[in-house]
């Protein structure tokens, strides 16, 4: 379904910078049927898994959720360092992958800090930036017209995300360093 999903929020970014670049109404309309036309497609192609079986934590799954937090803190924490040296897109993905679990797990065990969330919404829009421009490059013909300022706009959006991750890092880096989410 990640192909599908990937649809979805490019159309919502490009429909987006479309208006914001102030178009013409047909060709907003004229974006609007062929991107339907497209997800259309997709969703007729999409193979479904099964739905995951039903689930019962064990005794002692706070003790191991904690104790996996701790080991995910310093891991995260040194591949966080790696990634903000890099502007390849690929390492910044799998980071927000991992950090994703590290987040499923804190909230497991309660609260998830602001500063997690922050920079996982910065990490998506990196991400959302990353597959609208794979998009633009890969097929000359979706919004010629338009392309060179959607680019642009994409462009500017995943360097933002990039600055907000390192600026998030010092404090985020504090909680990965400790990670520890407090006792039963």
């Amino acid at each position: 379904a990640a192909p599908l999903r990937d649809h979805d929020v490019a159309g919502d970014h490009l429909r987006q910078a479309l208006t914001e670049l102030d178009v013409p109404a047909d060709t907003l309309a004229y974006f609007d049927r062929t991107w339907q036309g497209r997800r259309a497609a997709r969703l007729a192609g999409t193979g479904w898994p099964e739905p995951p079986p039903a689930f019962k934590l064990k005794r002692g799954w706070k003790h191991r959720a904690r104790r996996l937090i701790r080991r995910d803190g310093k891991r995260l924490l040194a591949a966080g360092e790696a990634v903000l040296t890099t502007h390849d897109a690929e390492p910044w993905h799998s980071w927000r992958k991992r950090l994703k679990r590290y987040r499923y797990t804190l909230a497991l065990l309660g609260e998830v800090p602001p500063v997690l969330t922050d920079t996982l919404e910065a990490l998506g829009r990196f991400q959302d930036a990353e597959v609208v421009l794979e998009l633009l490059h890969g097929d000359p013909d979706l919004l010629r017209f338009e392309r060179a300022r959607l680019i642009a706009r994409e462009e500017v959006a995943r360097n933002r995300a990039q600055e907000r991750v390192r600026d998030l890092f010092p404090d985020l880096a504090r909680l990965l360093s400790v990670g520890d989410a407090g006792e039963d």
